[in-house]
């Protein structure tokens, strides 16, 4: 695993008090109900792109605030995602992710939620596939003022025993509404829109 995959880490990562918060809370705010054993067991698939980045987005929305700050939670939900040779790797990246981000949760209340703004596949075949993601994080406690930022957020898979399999996730920032507009523009366009409803 890079350093660059260890530096902001999970889905998007916003600012707060110089440490990375992951894109936690796609599907609900800290404090809320971590999801079931079911919602996050990734179920039979076709090898197709739609399901790749399918994949990829279910991981990231199935780890928020209260998964990864909950050891047992956090470690079931990536054994349910990750391909087994990446699978130590990914426990030990998240891991390390929770001790970044309890720092700042200490004091309550405590929320965090995000946003997608869109999905591009940058590569695919039938054996393997990597899905970014971009989305808008908010986050704050009792120590620290609620923060926002944007990122994208890289996540690469492999086709393992007839489902896709997460073997690395990494970040950068951006494209973020202070960049030129032209190059927001630019980034933006290469980005397609998420279409669902509750």
């Amino acid at each position: 695993m890079s350093g660059r995959s260890r530096r902001g880490l999970l889905i998007a990562a916003v600012a707060i008090a110089a440490i990375a918060l992951p894109v936690i809370g796609l599907r609900q705010a800290a404090g809320g109900q971590p999801p079931s054993e079911a919602s996050v067991r990734p179920t039979s698939q076709a090898q197709s792109k739609r399901t790749a980045v399918i994949v990829a987005t279910d991981l990231l929305s199935s780890i928020d605030l209260a998964v990864l700050l909950d050891d047992r939670l956090r470690r079931r939900v990536i054994d349910r995602f990750a391909a087994r040779s990446s699978r130590d790797a990914l426990q030990q990246l998240y891991a390390s992710e929770k001790k970044r981000v309890a720092a700042s949760y200490q004091r309550p209340p405590r929320f965090a939620r995000a946003a997608l703004a869109g999905y591009r596949v940058d590569e695919f075949t039938p054996s393997g596939s990597t899905v970014s993601i971009w989305a808008a994080t908010i986050g704050g406690s009792g120590k620290y003022p609620p923060t926002a930022g944007w990122s994208t957020t890289t996540v690469t898979l492999t086709w393992e025993q007839g489902r896709w399999r997460v073997t690395d996730v990494r970040d950068e920032p951006g494209p973020a509404p202070e960049w030129p507009i032209a190059t927001l523009s630019s980034e933006a366009q290469g980005f397609r829109e998420y279409r669902h409803a509750p």
